[in-house]
């Protein structure tokens, strides 16, 4: 059987559909003098050269047109309701329909932020449950659900080792990052201030320990690497990795954006 089918056919662009100039909806008369006077005046108010010559180029489509076109757009969209995601990336991992269901119940999705706190000790207990059990499930001390994305969580954890080294009182700005980490690592680092410095994967795939050691030195933060990487390989030398990296005070970032692929079998806490 063939897991990997999807639909497709020949989709023109938006542009493309649009035919003719033509009228899709109309004003009636006393509104369409009243509006044209307004803008009349708003365009004299305003300067010549911000003032478009020719009318902007957006596609003249009815409203049925518009919604067949994007819902057949969407058939033609691959997802892991179609088939399997190979890598398990951080934005196609698997949610059991069910869960999907009760984060979508009104007891949840209407709580007001306002709400007094006796209200709401279900969904407190909701929350705290899920941190202790994502710190047993990664192997880490605490965790919190304050975060709230994928991208927010490497910014904090960037702003966490940065704020390691400023109370030791250390000048420490660079950011180890080999190449197969998470694509967003480089970013999150620079917003934290950190000067990136890349490392290359070897000939198996894995972070380059020689690489690493080559660049050591008294200015390294840490590192922030991907595990599996995004090559959907296991880092084989993390152990070796990070006693290099402690043993010159440097930390680890951990991205889990493909941690579904080791859950229950190994912990990132305990590498």
């Amino acid at each position: 059987m063939d897991v990997w089918r999807q639909a497709k056919w020949d989709e023109p662009l938006v542009f493309e559909l649009t035919k003719a100039r033509r009228e899709t909806f109309k004003v009636i008369s006393e509104f369409s003098d009243e509006a044209k006077e307004f803008i009349k005046d708003i365009l004299n108010a305003l300067p010549k050269n911000l003032i478009r010559k020719e009318p902007p180029r957006i596609p003249d489509l009815s409203e049925i047109e518009v919604v067949r076109h994007f819902t057949r757009l969407s058939q033609m969209a691959y997802g892991i309701d179609v088939g399997p995601v190979p890598l398990g990336s951080c934005t196609m991992k698997y949610n059991p329909k069910i869960s999907e269901a009760v984060c979508r119940d009104s007891r949840i999705t209407d709580i007001h932020p306002d709400q007094d706190e006796e209200t709401v000790q279900g969904v407190l207990e909701i929350i705290y449950l899920m941190q202790e059990w994502l710190a047993e499930i990664t192997g880490m001390d605490l965790c919190t659900l304050n975060v709230p994305a994928g991208a927010a969580g490497e910014l904090a954890g960037a702003l966490m080792i940065r704020k390691y080294h400023e109370l030791k009182g250390e000048v420490r700005d660079e950011m180890l990052i080999p190449d197969s980490a998470h694509g967003t690592n480089p970013a999150s680092a620079a917003m934290a201030g950190f000067k990136v410095i890349k490392i290359k994967t070897d000939e198996k795939g894995n972070v380059d320990l020689e690489a690493i050691k080559a660049v050591l030195s008294d200015r390294t933060a840490g590192i922030m690497l991907t595990n599996p990487n995004t090559l959907g390989l296991f880092e084989e030398n993390i152990l070796e990795a990070a006693k290099v990296l402690h043993d010159n005070d440097s930390l680890l970032y951990y991205d889990g954006a493909n941690l579904n692929g080791i859950l229950g079998i190994a912990r990132p806490g305990d590498m």
